[in-house]
């Protein structure tokens, strides 16, 4: 058990399986208090359940990371129930293989709202939380797509391109 984790809040977006899953999972092994978000809350459940046996405790929550107001009731509810919020792992994504020129519109929008607008938005909210509390971890995963094309991706890998480079920002400014 890393003690650093030791009692911390960690929220997790898109957590209800996959990579957010394993991510919420190991910092719950670690001592973290865990908030899984995802746009599915009985999926969201299961993992708190899961998280529960490892001897953490969890909250599930949906979330829908390219909804605004719906970010900032998460963060609030957080406050209310744990009083900080320690880390945040910015993973919801979506990934859609399709030749750009043959993309609908409303799927390049969704791809780059959820993967780089959610990511930002969430940071966006946490950040004052953890200048207050002079404390805060920030993780966004991103994708080697961020620095290399993926075939039929290009809407992706600009969405992971530019997460690698508002985490490099973000590391100076922070």
């Amino acid at each position: 058990m890393y003690e650093d984790l030791k009692n911390k809040v960690a929220m997790v977006t898109g957590a209800r399986r996959g990579i957010g899953e394993a991510i919420a999972l190991n910092l719950a092994k670690n001592g973290a208090k865990v908030v899984v978000t995802d746009i599915d809350q009985k999926d969201c459940e299961k993992v708190v359940k899961e998280i529960e046996k490892l001897g953490s405790e969890g909250l599930a929550v949906k979330l829908d990371v390219t909804d605004e107001e719906e970010i900032k009731k998460v963060i609030q509810l957080i406050k209310e129930k744990f009083g900080r919020i320690d880390i945040l792992v910015n993973n919801a994504g979506i990934f859609i293989q399709e030749e750009l020129d043959k993309m609908e519109t409303s799927k390049i929008d969704k791809v780059l709202s959820v993967n780089l607008r959610g990511t930002i938005l969430c940071t966006k909210y946490v950040i004052p939380e953890m200048k207050e509390q002079e404390y805060g971890k920030i993780i966004n995963i991103a994708s080697v797509a961020g620095f290399v094309g993926f075939d039929l991706s290009s809407i992706y890998c600009a969405t992971k391109g530019a997460i690698v480079n508002i985490t490099r920002e973000l590391a100076l400014a922070l």
